[in-house]
């Protein structure tokens, strides 16, 4: 199963009883200023759920895996996450049914 935006929009209405607008509204914040700070070069650290931080990679030479051709890949920057503690617990929770 895939937990998608809409689906924390509704937990959002279910326990504070906000509209579906304010919800959206209040989830898209969250979720543009966590971009808008990685954009700087900022890291993002939620407390006990996890960091969000970027990484510079330089440009390299790769091999394509079907033509098994060599392609120069620019450099860029990737994101990163970090899990916290309350995140690791609730995933490596015994019990917990694990997705193969």
């Amino acid at each position: 199963m895939t937990m998608k935006k809409a689906d924390i929009i509704k937990a959002l209405i279910k326990k504070h009883g906000l509209a579906v607008r304010q919800a959206a509204a209040i989830l898209q914040t969250c979720l543009d200023k966590i971009v808008s700070g990685l954009a700087k070069g900022e890291t993002v650290e939620l407390r006990r759920f996890g960091v969000f931080k970027t990484k510079k990679q330089k440009a390299r030479t790769i091999i394509h895996p079907k033509t098994g051709k060599q392609i120069k890949r620019p450099a860029r920057t990737i994101v990163l996450f970090e899990a916290g503690s309350a995140v690791k617990a609730a995933v490596n929770k015994p019990g917990r049914k694990k997705k193969n």
